[in-house]
């Protein structure tokens, strides 16, 4: 299940993931696969945090993300910002699909 808010130039996500990594490294990994950059990562009482950073290929636009991954509920929360507006709903989805989809 997914939900979405956009507020002028950032949305919310809220998202139950299927599996949870294992390690923080593993999220930091594959999202640089995917051309999304991690600026800063750790974890607290069962919490991951990550704030990454990527830029469209299409119109340069640039996607600042705080993310959460929530251990025991597998729960994703994030918020992006971004300077592409048009953009935004597309990244959501890249940004979730990646996570459930490839997460070793």
């Amino acid at each position: 299940m997914s939900r979405g808010s956009i507020t002028d130039d950032s949305v919310t996500i809220n998202h139950t993931l299927k599996v949870v990594p294992n390690e923080i490294s593993s999220v930091e990994q594959l999202m640089q696969s995917k051309k999304i950059y991690c600026i800063a990562s750790g974890e607290m009482e069962g919490i991951l945090k990550y704030y990454m950073y990527a830029q469209s290929a299409v119109t340069k636009g640039e996607f600042f993300i705080e993310l959460q991954i929530t251990r025991a509920t597998r729960t994703l929360q994030a918020t992006i910002k971004t300077s592409s507006a048009g953009e935004v709903e597309a990244f959501k989805a890249h940004l979730i699909g990646i996570l459930n989809n490839d997460l070793p």
